[in-house]
């Protein structure tokens, strides 16, 4: 992941490269996660989250 723009409460950041595969798309969220677990207040789910990240640059 590329930030993008960072202020005090946000992040948002740029896949270098979108997971090619659920099994990836799933880590790379849980690793997104691990330090902005406010990304889920946008899905209802991780798994609604990783499969946004499949189809979604930003």
């Amino acid at each position: 992941m590329v930030p993008l723009v960072v202020t005090q409460n946000t992040w948002v950041v740029r896949f270098s490269k979108r997971p090619a595969t659920d099994a990836a798309a799933l880590q790379l969220a849980k690793e997104h996660l691990l330090f902005c677990q406010y990304v889920l207040e946008m899905f209802d789910s991780v798994g609604q989250y990783t499969a946004h990240s499949r189809h979604h640059d930003v």
